[in-house]
């Protein structure tokens, strides 16, 4: 018989069970929960605590177009113009190698000067004129070739064989030097080319005789003002070229053929003219400007119709070119010239102080350098963090960069949550 439970205490019963299943499920529950919050603190102290990566700086300074430098080109002839230290400034364009005339005996100096260096007021060594050398002289009379009178027996010192040279534009005695120097032309014009590749003659040749009467020699004008460069740089070279005169033995007092030697401020160098090469001039000019800069400008000026047309041409090429010098502003006050790439907000914009201005060639922008490191949290609104420096052949100059607005520290969810 079966005996069946009063229905009011299965009812307790179930309750009873359920009770026990509830409060087994929540000690579960809660276990699990504790135990979350346990491994989470660690975990997220240790993502909080994690090293905060670096702001980053990125450009955002635009790069300015140099200004147009208008200059006075001479007229159906070839030119370029350049700085003493300072490479080509501008050309005429589509250069072509032509014969150079006597500006080639600029190589004879400075080579000869490689070989027998002298210091200023040294007459070094003595060379006595052979019978070679009279007949050298007899062979240009010839061909109608600037000399200037030897007689076999005669002594003269390397300076007064410089001035020989480059004041009357002897081509006897050039090519007596080159050999005096080298033993022969040929080694002399191998030393002369290797010579013009060091100093970037890139489209230079010398041959046939080291005066430039031969038309072999050949150069263009970006060539030629790498040449006067180099010539001016050296002291001897230097001092002649800016010689009215000079008294020689035999022949006497000479004169330098550069007739505008003193005149808008030319210092120098180089005249020629032959019936192939037409009228050459290299020359260098010296000035100080408005900010008290002074600047030494080498210009040159190849296959004008003849010499006079190539040395008159010059004054107008120089003041047009030395006018091309002046301020150039590279910034202004509270221009943007760079951000910090912030990971947990905003960038923040890196700021120049004061404004920058800066003399230089108006046709070249200076060049800028303004390296910045990263930044970590809590930088104030304002801090410098770097300068910015212009350079140009003339000057430098910098200027402080600052932030514009703070770069605080993270969020405590942004640090925790990260990834």
């Amino acid at each position: 018989m079966n005996i069946r439970e009063p229905k009011d205490f299965r009812s307790k019963n179930r309750r009873h069970v359920h009770t026990k299943h509830f409060k087994r499920t929540l000690a579960r529950i809660t276990s699990v929960l504790v135990l979350a919050v346990l491994l989470t603190v660690p975990v997220g102290y240790l993502a909080y605590a994690r090293q905060l990566p670096a702001a980053d700086p990125t450009n955002s300074l635009s790069a300015q177009a140099p200004q147009e430098v208008v200059l006075s080109w001479p007229a159906n002839a070839q030119a370029a113009v350049g700085t003493l230290n300072g490479g080509i400034l501008a050309s005429t364009g589509h250069e072509k190698p032509v014969p150079t005339a006597s500006v080639a005996k600029i190589m004879v100096a400075l080579s000869v000067l490689k070989q027998h260096p002298l210091q200023l007021h040294e007459q070094g060594p003595i060379i006595t004129i052979t019978a070679k050398d009279v007949q050298r002289y007899n062979d240009y009379v010839a061909k109608d070739g600037s000399v200037i009178p030897v007689q076999e027996g005669e002594q003269i010192t390397e300076y007064q064989a410089l001035q020989a040279i480059l004041l009357p534009s002897a081509n006897n005695i050039a090519d007596m030097l080159a050999e005096w120097a080298y033993g022969s032309l040929e080694d002399y014009f191998t030393f002369a080319n290797h010579m013009a590749g060091t100093y970037g003659m890139t489209q230079t040749k010398f041959a046939g005789d080291a005066s430039g009467y031969n038309p072999a020699t050949v150069s263009t004008p970006t060539d030629l003002v790498y040449l006067g460069q180099a010539a001016m740089q050296n002291p001897v070279i230097k001092e002649i070229v800016s010689q009215r005169s000079a008294d020689l033995p035999v022949v006497g007092t000479v004169y330098n053929v550069n007739y505008l030697l003193g005149r808008h401020d030319i210092i120098g160098i180089k005249t020629g003219n032959t019936e192939e090469a037409g009228g050459c001039y290299l020359f260098a000019a010296e000035r100080t400007l408005a900010n008290g800069s002074s600047v030494t400008l080498i210009g040159a000026i190849m296959g004008a119709q003849n010499l006079y047309r190539a040395i008159d041409s010059a004054p107008a090429l120089l003041q047009s070119a030395f006018a091309g010098f002046g301020p150039i502003t590279v910034v202004k006050k509270d221009q943007v010239i760079a951000k910090y790439q912030v990971p947990w907000s905003a960038s923040v914009d890196v700021l120049a102080d004061q404004d920058l201005t800066i003399w230089g060639w108006r046709g070249k922008m200076p060049s800028l350098v303004y390296p910045l490191s990263p930044l970590w949290p809590d930088q104030p609104a304002g801090k410098i963090v770097g300068t910015l420096k212009a350079t140009t052949k003339l000057e430098s100059k910098t200027v402080n960069l600052k932030l514009r607005s703070a770069i605080s520290s993270p969020t405590w969810q942004w640090r925790i949550m990260r990834r």
